[in-house]
């Protein structure tokens, strides 16, 4: 039986423009399985952004040239994208010394929300403000939590609907071997 999302996230990532994406096998996320990322083989070059963080530094994602970048599209209101963020602060602190960058990409909302929450679950990594969700929509994401991780050459390798558990060890041995790409 096929997974009653495919068709769904087929259209989306072909109605953002990831339209290559749009071909990609998708399986269900189970729970045994939730933990893990799914490949993508036609590698697109993600557009380019330019985003605040909460103190308002900006963050510019071709200056990330040369690291692994996790990018997590989160919001607040997402109890999916809450229960997941203790484990990219984990992913963060052990990996940030070896080349990878974690970024969580907060969609919309108050920013004085966004920096409040931050606070409270003590983030190290670096969390920007879509304010007017123009990244994300770019980017095709229409749900959350979903995570996009590019190699050092700024292209997508691997993309995570849903939560992960993110410092799980195939997780974390994946992002590392991202990080010897030509």
């Amino acid at each position: 039986m096929k997974h009653p999302l495919r068709k769904i996230i087929r259209s989306i990532l072909a109605a953002a423009g990831l339209a290559c994406l749009a071909h990609l096998p998708l399986a269900p996320v189970h729970a045994a399985d939730a933990r893990l990322l799914m490949p993508v083989k036609a590698r697109p070059a993600p557009p380019g952004f330019i985003l605040p963080d909460t103190s308002g530094q900006p963050y510019r994602l071709e200056g990330m040239r040369g690291h692994v970048v996790v990018v997590n599209f989160w919001w607040t209101g997402c109890p999916s994208c809450l229960a997941e963020m203790p484990s990219l602060e984990r992913l963060w602190q052990s990996l940030r010394d070896k080349g990878v960058i974690v970024l969580a990409i907060h969609m919309g909302g108050r920013l004085g929300v966004v920096r409040r929450y931050v606070k409270r679950i003590k983030a190290s990594f670096p969390v920007l403000w879509d304010s007017g969700r123009l990244v994300s929509r770019q980017w095709g994401v229409r749900f959350t939590p979903t995570t996009m991780i590019l190699g050092p050459d700024g292209r997508l390798d691997y993309i995570a609907f849903g939560g992960r558990v993110w410092d799980n060890a195939e997780i974390r041995q994946a992002i590392l071997q991202l990080r010897r790409q030509p």
